[in-house]
């Protein structure tokens, strides 16, 4: 089991890293392409909604299998619950709750404030869902990667992330357009890198530099391509945000896997 689900972690982050560079190579030889799979109604907007979708569901379900068990707190229950609502109304958010697909209109008092003129609440503030959806993450790793310094494995019964899940959401927060190279706040993942470092050296894991270095190099390699190649990013400069949040919903969909399998195979 527990080698299955390190084997599925490992998918994503190869995963994750292939995205990037097929990205990379189309950014490069067909800017308009790049432009065009990253608008509303292509393949990542939908792939996005999936994946946040399905993450979920996959909460939900595994939750589902604990209901009666009393090792997993009602708070922890319901905490899980919320979190795995949230994701489906993300979900129904990322495609505008099919305003497309079902030819809806907009409300006159929602147009008048939302930035798109869509079906949705994110774009009444997209800056800062945005910004707050960053700042999580980067809260995520530090948090996860400290864990794992100290061995915890589990917290309330929630499987933390293996460092491949972790370097993942690292990985993919740093694709941005990086129209300039500035200290960001993007950076502070620096300090989940580094708590990684001194777990591994500490717990003596070195089975982990391999994957250490390459996300390292991964955020330093997307940092000064996506910089130099700046001008090749679509004007509107919104193309990096669409892809990263489709990167988001890939690793959030892996993890909340990883969750639910957890819990299905600890069920009493």
């Amino acid at each position: 089991m527990q080698n299955n689900i390190a084997k599925y972690s490992s998918y994503q982050f190869i995963g994750i890293i292939c995205t990037i560079l097929a990205l990379s190579v189309l950014l490069i030889t067909s800017p308009s392409a790049y432009d065009l799979f990253s608008q509303e109604d292509h393949l990542f907007e939908y792939g996005t909604a999936v994946a946040l979708f399905a993450a979920g569901i996959f909460l939900i379900r595994g939750i589902r299998s604990k209901i009666k068990s009393s090792d997993v707190s009602i708070i922890v229950k319901g905490i899980i619950l919320l979190v795995g609502v949230v994701f489906m109304v993300a979900a129904g958010e990322e495609i505008s709750w099919g305003q497309r697909i079902f030819g809806l209109t907009t409300p006159e008092e929602l147009m008048k404030i939302n930035d798109q003129n869509e079906l949705n609440f994110h774009n009444i503030n997209k800056k800062f869902y945005d910004r707050l959806l960053n700042r999580l993450t980067i809260l995520f790793t530090i948090v996860s990667a400290a864990l794992m310094l100290f061995k915890v494995d589990k917290l309330f019964e929630i499987k933390m992330p293996s460092i491949t899940t972790i370097c993942a959401f690292i990985t993919l927060s740093f694709y941005y357009q990086f129209n300039e190279l500035k200290l960001e706040f993007v950076h502070a993942h620096y300090i989940a890198i580094l708590l990684l470092i001194i777990a591994m050296l500490r717990n003596k894991t070195y089975k982990h530099f391999t994957i250490i270095t390459v996300t390292i190099l991964m955020t330093i390699g997307i940092m000064y391509f996506n910089n130099y190649f700046s001008a090749n990013f679509p004007s509107h400069n919104n193309s990096a945000n669409e892809y990263r949040e489709a990167l988001f919903g890939i690793a959030v969909a892996f993890y909340a896997y990883e969750i639910m399998r957890t819990f299905q195979d600890s069920k009493s």
